[in-house]
């Protein structure tokens, strides 16, 4: 049979391996640090074109509940579904409210079965409004 390796001997380094050098004490201030993650998370995080599709979904579901809003009001409704139009108003800003899951619930109803549009479009709506106010 083939020879044992020797216990005290190690394992070669890996000549591709980079050495870091030390980093020094870093002077930079909180502000600092916030602009770099904030570049970061742009460029690290979610593409742009995903980015894209998601500030459209929300433009989108705030402009949906809007009109709904003005339908009720023309109406003389002071509620939909439940929630008070006062509420409904401010369902899809900051921060959501024991409203906003029903309203978004609606809203993906509108868009899939009003609109005819895919279980992605809905995926899609669903991510986008769950990173809007994770990072809210």
């Amino acid at each position: 049979m083939g020879r044992k390796p020797s216990p005290t001997r190690s394992k070669p380094k890996n000549p591709r391996a980079r050495r870091r050098s030390p980093s020094p004490e870093s002077d930079s201030d909180l502000e600092d640090l916030a602009g770099v993650r904030d570049a970061c998370l742009k460029q690290y995080g979610k593409s742009e074109n995903t980015r894209k599709a998601y500030a459209g979904h929300i433009a989108r579901g705030k402009k949906w509940i809007a009109s709904q809003v003005a339908k009720a009001q023309r109406k003389g409704v002071d509620s939909w579904e439940e929630i008070p139009l006062s509420a409904l108003k401010v369902v899809f800003e900051n921060p959501p409210s024991r409203y906003t899951a029903k309203a978004l619930q609606l809203h993906l109803v509108h868009r899939c079965f009003r609109e005819h549009r895919s279980k992605s479009t809905a995926e899609g709506v669903q991510g986008a409004f769950a990173e809007y106010w994770d990072t809210m």
